[in-house]
């Protein structure tokens, strides 16, 4: 079993499209995500996004976008194919984004992500890996480091708080570190 991974680039969005749709039919969320003039896909050349995908014998079966901001890389989406859960892959995935940003971003002190509250498989697949649920108090606006970085941020863009529905979990880069054992 050969098992790769590597950036994305303009050529992989209808497969990419394609397993994010996998994602919504299974949750049943209206949300469009075929324009690929629209976040996330219209992010590709950003200088602070990376886009990696994982392949398993040449075939996409998962990808991740993160956002690196000052001291904070947040997770956008992070999707494996229903047929390849449950088998190492998003655990590798996981890895590499935590490795992107110890190496990518620099004084790094919290990755952040957020899932949809219907989507228990993903939030108990992100506790599993020692991210812990954030409450979305305005306080958080106020906090110093990664996520008051990430909070702040999203208040300039017109994403605080997250709309209703949306969880925030966070994991401290120092953990992340011990749980990518050392692989920088």
């Amino acid at each position: 079993m050969e098992v790769h991974i590597r950036n994305a680039d303009f050529n992989d969005f209808d497969e990419l499209i394609d397993i994010v749709g996998d994602y919504y039919e299974c949750h049943n969320l209206n949300e469009s995500i075929t324009d690929k003039t629209k976040p996330p896909w219209s992010w590709i050349s950003e200088k602070n996004i990376i886009n990696k995908l994982i392949f398993k014998n040449n075939r996409i079966i998962g990808f991740f976008i993160a956002r690196n901001i000052p001291m904070n890389t947040h997770l956008h989406s992070f999707f494996i194919r229903r047929e390849f859960r449950g088998q190492g892959f998003g655990k590798r995935l996981l890895e590499e984004h935590w490795k992107y940003g110890l190496l990518n971003n620099n004084n790094i002190d919290t990755f952040s992500l957020h899932v949809h509250s219907k989507n228990q498989f993903a939030a108990n697949f992100y506790q599993k890996h020692k991210y812990k649920k954030i409450e979305q108090f305005d306080s958080l606006l106020s906090k110093e480091g990664g996520l008051g970085n990430w909070a702040r941020n999203c208040k300039l863009k017109g994403q605080w708080p997250l709309r209703e529905g949306i969880d925030l979990y966070s994991i401290d880069a120092n953990e992340a570190t011990v749980l990518c054992n050392n692989k920088i």
